[in-house]
C-alpha cells in the first residue's frame, strides 16, 4: 500500500475521531438540550464531508494528481473506519462512565425518535416498551452502529472517489 494513503487515512482518521469528540464535549459543556439541535447535526455533517473533500483533494496533490479510484476510496475507508472507531469509542466510555447523568435523559431521546420513526413507517405491532427501555450505549449496540456507519460511509466513500479518481487515456 502507498505510504501517503495510509498516512492520509491515519490522519484524517484521527481529525475525524476528534472532530467528533470535541463536537461531543461542546454539547456537553454547553448544556444538555443541545444534543436535540438538529442543525448542530447538520453543522457536523458538513463539517465531516468538508474534511473528507479535503482528504481526497489533498491525497490526489501529493500523488502528483495521479489516482485510482482504488485508490482514494482506500485512504477514505481507512479514515472513516479509524474516526468512527474512536468516535464510538469515546461514547461508549463518555455516557457509561463520565455523564452518566446525561445518559438516561439521551437514551430516552433517541429511543422516542427511534418509536416516532416507527410509527411513521407503520411498522405493526410495536412493543414500545422494549424500544423505550433500550440502551443505546450498551457495548454491542454501539459496535453494530459502528460497522453499520462504515458500511454506509463505504457508499459516499465510493461516489468521493469516482469523483476524484484520474481519467485514464483510454476513459475520454
Amino acid at each position: 500500500m502507498n505510504e501517503i494513503i495510509k498516512k492520509n487515512g491515519i490522519l484524517f482518521g484521527i481529525i475525524i475521531g476528534t472532530v467528533a469528540i470535541l463536537f461531543q464535549i461542546i454539547i456537553y459543556v454547553s448544556g444538555e438540550a443541545l444534543y436535540k439541535n438538529v442543525y448542530l447535526g447538520f453543522l457536523f455533517t458538513t463539517l465531516y464531508w468538508v474534511i473528507r473533500i479535503y482528504q481526497a483533494n489533498k491525497t490526489k496533490k501529493e500523488l502528483h494528481n495521479v489516482i485510482t479510484l482504488k485508490e482514494v476510496f482506500t485512504t477514505l475507508l481507512i479514515s472513516t473506519s479509524i474516526g468512527i472507531l474512536i468516535s464510538v469509542s469515546f461514547n461508549y466510555v463518555f455516557y457509561n462512565f463520565v455523564a452518566t447523568d446525561l445518559k438516561p435523559e439521551v437514551n430516552k431521546f433517541m429511543n422516542l425518535k427511534q418509536l416516532d420513526i416507527q410509527k411513521m413507517f407503520n411498522k405493526g405491532n410495536l412493543d414500545e416498551d422494549q424500544i423505550l427501555n433500550f440502551d443505546n450505549f450498551a457495548f454491542g449496540t454501539l459496535f453494530k452502529g459502528a460497522v453499520f456507519s462504515i458500511l454506509i460511509s463505504s457508499i459516499f466513500n465510493l461516489i468521493l472517489a469516482a469523483i476524484f479518481k484520474t481519467k485514464t487515456s483510454n476513459q475520454y
